[in-house]
């Protein structure tokens, strides 16, 4: 039995000695292997005996098959149900289609299906869950609410607002130093069908929140590729292309200096306030996370002062 574990992403445990490539079944088929557009939640396995083996939830098996079924069927709006609530009660639960040989999270799986329907499919879970989504994202806009964003990019990455959420949640966790969970973002970003990002976009935020997140080699190359796009073929990128690339390497080059002793894949970099400044207003948009009081408790040895 042999394990292989990424973060944040689908767990595969192969029978197999050697590694085989895993792609993710269709909704017209559960059998089918198509592209997973999808980062999966990994999940802790049960250890029996001297094997990691996960405990597979029939329930969320059953659904997931039913779903399928409901889309070969057409019958659209089924199956967004039901792959909804296999969503919101199995998303972090472990399921096997080949009799233990591989498993994925459920979620994983529920939105690899949803990814793989045809423009009719997506129309109707889109008719379903835009409305949804859409509120989730006003109230994040309005509230600077990360918690409506993250809710989205989870459960409702396939609808129209889906991308925008995304986009604009790693935006905000590159404003708070967050890289690691931006990182995992782009990634998913990236493949996600129907994501509007231009690839100079894509790039930049990955050179930063690599370089926030201490990986040096992974934020240089990244510059590099920066460094290739041609303004004058790629109508996308914006005309101070040139300046942008930049203001990243000297980013990049600071944080060398403030960080001598980080090396590279190294994380949890703390970094000074120059990179919102230098690439423009950040995307809070001046705001601060909301501070929550808090009560001391009484000290018989403090005295109040009068007035």
């Amino acid at each position: 039995m042999r394990v292989v574990r990424q973060l944040n992403t689908t767990i595969i445990f192969s029978a197999c000695a050697c590694f085989q490539a895993i792609a993710v079944p269709s909704a017209v088929g559960l059998q089918a292997q198509v592209a997973p557009p999808i980062a999966a939640e990994a999940t802790s396995p049960r250890v029996t005996g001297n094997s990691l083996m996960p405990t597979s939830d029939r329930d969320a098996e059953t659904w997931l098959k039913r779903a399928a079924e409901a889309a070969n069927r057409g019958d659209w709006k089924l199956a967004a149900d039901t792959l909804e609530r296999v969503i919101d009660q199995h998303g972090d639960r472990t399921v096997t289609l080949d009799e233990g040989q591989h498993f994925y999270s459920a979620i994983h799986l529920a939105q690899a299906q949803i990814a793989d329907w045809p423009p009719e499919g997506l129309a109707a879970y889109r008719v379903l869950y835009d409305p949804e989504a859409r509120r989730l994202l006003d109230t994040a806009k309005r509230d600077h609410d990360l918690a409506a964003l993250r809710e989205i990019t989870r459960k409702y990455p396939l609808t129209h607002s889906g991308p925008e959420a995304m986009t604009l949640l790693i935006d905000w966790l590159i404003d708070q130093r967050q890289p690691s969970e931006a990182i995992e973002l782009l990634d998913r970003l990236a493949r996600l069908p129907g994501a509007a990002i231009s690839p100079g976009d894509l790039i930049l935020k990955q050179a930063v929140a690599f370089t926030l997140s201490g990986e040096r080699g992974r934020a240089a190359a990244a510059i590099e590729r920066m460094r290739k796009l041609d303004l004058e073929t790629d109508e996308a990128l914006p005309t101070d292309w040139p300046i942008r690339i930049e203001w990243v390497q000297r980013f990049f080059e600071d944080m060398k200096l403030e960080s001598p002793h980080l090396h590279s894949g190294s994380a949890g970099l703390r970094t000074t306030a120059v990179w919102p400044h230098r690439l423009g207003p950040a995307a809070t948009q001046g705001r601060m996370p909301a501070i929550a009081p808090v009560m001391a408790e009484q000290n018989d040895q403090v005295e109040m002062l009068p007035g």
